[in-house]
């Protein structure tokens, strides 16, 4: 049990509702931290009350804030203090650490001194779309008969989607599965796909559209755009917040769908990816 004078505490729900109130005076290009600490604050009961039930280390997450560092400065994580936390397990052999892109060169430099091997990955932008924008959007296709938009069920389609995600880990499975009983998801299916979908996305727990995927038999149909404008909205009207994306720069086609649906790149990260040995 860590000890009460560690140097990270943890935030709770009044904490959170105070770094929403500072972030939103930074919106857009804080938006990536906005909807990462909203969706831990929305679902916040849920998930501290069934954490023992969480099978996802990516959903069984927490928030800390240096204990004395300044709360309009919205540091959640203090670089200069955690040589003195015991909450952080450097030596777990699955480690990621994001960061937007003008602190790479101060995170990388302390990571280092905890341990070597440090896979810098690349650059991807963070989109941002407004709700307004968000409620303007027209579907522009009309789907073929015998096809059909409806959401995904965490028990019937998590496979699939795991399966096909392209950072597939040993447990990706139940971080689909979450993401979906947490923040749903959409899929577009046909009469023929014997009730999995031919195309797909869920909400992660970034609070971003998350697992875009269309099976290749059913590609250049315009369904992933559709169905990205469909979650979008969907998210929008429930919860009444600007919506992002993260998209590589290497990912042209990606890039592309997103600016056609009105996404504007505000501010660009990446992931340092501790090497398993």
């Amino acid at each position: 049990m860590t000890s009460n004078n560690d140097i990270l505490k943890e935030c709770d729900k009044a904490v959170l509702t105070s770094f929403l109130d500072i972030l939103k005076k930074h919106l857009p290009r804080e938006i990536r931290s906005y909807n990462t600490i909203y969706n831990y604050w929305y679902h916040y009961d849920k998930i501290n009350e069934n954490r023992a039930n969480l099978k996802s280390d990516r959903w069984n997450f927490q928030f800390y804030r240096h204990r004395y560092g300044k709360m309009e400065n919205c540091t959640l994580i203090s670089i200069s203090g955690l040589k003195e936390t015991k909450l952080i397990n450097w030596q777990h052999k699955f480690l990621d650490i994001m960061c937007n892109e003008q602190y790479l060169d101060l995170v990388k430099g302390i990571v280092q001194k905890k341990c070597d091997d440090w896979l810098v990955l690349p650059v991807e932008n963070i989109m941002w779309i407004s709700k307004e924008k968000i409620d303007k959007l027209v579907y522009n296709i009309t789907l073929p008969n015998g096809i059909c938009i409806a959401p995904l069920n965490s028990n019937k389609h998590s496979e699939i989607i795991a399966n096909h995600w392209y950072y597939k880990s040993e447990n990706t499975f139940y971080l689909v599965k979450e993401s979906i009983e947490f923040n749903g998801g959409l899929g577009i299916f046909c009469q023929n796909s014997n009730g999995q979908p031919i195309c797909w996305l869920a909400t992660n727990e970034f609070f971003t559209p998350g697992f875009l995927y269309t099976i290749e038999s059913e590609r250049r149909k315009g369904f992933a755009k559709f169905l990205l404008a469909a979650e979008l909205k969907r998210l929008c009207i429930q919860h009444g917040l600007d919506m992002y994306s993260y998209v590589s720069n290497e990912n042209a086609n990606s890039l592309k769908l997103h600016e056609q649906l009105g996404f504007e790149a505000v501010n660009r990260l990446t992931w340092l990816e501790k090497t398993i040995t």
